[in-house]
């Protein structure tokens, strides 16, 4: 061989060398269906649109935007499967494709069906209209009261004379519904013959007469249907609720002394609270809403509603507290600290003092918290006439306020 031929067959090495490197080179770096940009094809019908392109947008409005910028190198074992879930170096487990219970305020916990903390004041006829201060503490104004007649007949001639538009226009403001009740102790004389014989006409009369004045939704408090009128009672309130549709609230007011058994499936059904009103129970000395007592109450009808097959939540049972001494004698809490005086700071710390029962602070407090913790809807009470001012020490709406408030609520 000569130096000329060694010389060119050296060269035609080198050169063949340099392309087989060079496919090479294009191989490890080529057309990587990540691309650094890991867009999946996974085509998933989520709409997920996961390119976890280094920001990770989902497409469910969530901006779950990782705040760790999700670098994906080619050695990042990126193995999405069609469940969608990155299993990327940087472990950011985007499991938000089809097990996502991100809300939409992007908080990991579902609170659309979340109702508690609720606080409903009644507010009857003989009461001025609530005050801001008092608004600015319910969830829940319920004036007091409409009655209907043998005939379905709506009479307004009790209700509150400051109820009218002007009202619920500041009561909305507020950010507080406002339901009207009907019935009641001493106005209940009408359903019997309303709810099995003019059910169209009731209906039809009160839907009106909400509409008139915009009001949020309504309180059943027929004190007392016998077990003979409760099949009517409960297509009564089937229709009812129809007829107000989803964004009005229907409600029922029940007796301490009616076990939920009593009532049919159609109820449950229909309503969407039911108000125990805890108080006058008498059963337990010496408080005549007892804390043990109405925990038992609440825990009753939980049981019993849980076991049928219509769908009643737990938020929508309301535990119904007083405002009003019984024993010695029935005072307002607002009397009752007066004639306490001087020993009033231990007056309220407890439930009994000088044969008066009622529910003092510490006990409004904890009944406020076995409801919220344990998910129920909220409280109840009667009535707000008799609380003293908001803005006192030993108010019982301040202080189911204020622990509604330090527990998260309220939620609706």
């Amino acid at each position: 061989m000569t130096k000329f031929t060694f010389l060119l067959f050296l060269f035609h090495g080198l050169a063949g060398a340099l392309i087989v490197s060079a496919c090479s080179e294009d191989d490890a770096t080529g057309p990587d269906t990540d691309a650094d940009a890991d867009t999946d094809s996974d085509s998933d019908s989520d709409s997920d649109s996961d390119s976890d392109s280094d920001s990770d947008t989902d497409s469910d409005s969530d901006s779950d935007t990782d705040t760790d910028s999700d670098t994906d190198s080619d050695t990042d074992t990126d193995t999405d499967t069609d469940s969608d879930t990155d299993t990327d170096t940087d472990s950011d487990t985007d499991t938000d494709s089809d097990t996502d219970t991100d809300s939409d305020s992007d908080t990991d916990t579902d609170t659309d069906t979340d109702v508690r903390g609720l606080i409903f004041g009644c507010v009857p006829d003989y009461r001025p209209a609530p005050t801001d201060e008092q608004l600015q503490r319910l969830t829940h104004v319920l004036p007091f009261s409409l009655q209907v007649s043998n005939t379905g007949a709506i009479d307004d001639s009790l209700a509150p004379s400051w109820l009218d538009a002007t009202f619920v226009s500041r009561a909305h403001t507020a950010g507080v519904r406002v339901d009207i009740l009907v019935g009641g102790w001493g106005r209940s004389g009408g359903f019997s013959s309303a709810v099995a014989d003019h059910r169209a006409t009731f209906v039809a009369n009160l839907v009106g007469y909400m509409d008139d004045l915009d009001l949020d939704g309504v309180n059943i408090d027929w004190e007392f249907p016998s077990a003979g009128e409760m099949a009517d009672f409960g297509q009564f309130l089937l229709d009812l609720k129809a007829a107000l549709g989803t964004d009005r609230q229907l409600s029922i007011a029940v007796g301490a002394g009616h076990d939920p058994s009593e009532f049919p499936d159609s109820v449950f059904q229909a309503v969407d609270f039911v108000q125990l009103m805890a108080y006058d129970m008498g059963s337990t000395w010496p408080s005549h809403a007892d804390y043990g007592e109405s925990i038992d109450l609440m825990n009753a009808w939980w049981t019993d509603a849980s076991a049928r097959a219509v769908g009643f939540p737990k938020s929508a049972i309301v535990l119904g507290v007083p405002f009003y001494t019984r024993g010695t004698g029935v005072l307002t809490w607002s009397e009752f600290l007066g004639v306490a005086g001087a020993s009033t700071a231990t007056a309220v710390s407890q439930d009994v003092w000088n044969g008066y029962e009622y529910n003092g602070i510490p006990t409004m407090e904890a009944k406020t918290a076995y409801a919220w913790n344990n998910g129920f809807g909220g409280i109840m009470f009667w009535e707000l006439g008799q609380d003293v001012a908001p803005t006192h020490q030993y108010s019982l709406l301040s202080a189911i306020y204020e622990e509604t408030v330090a527990l998260g609520g309220p939620l609706h």
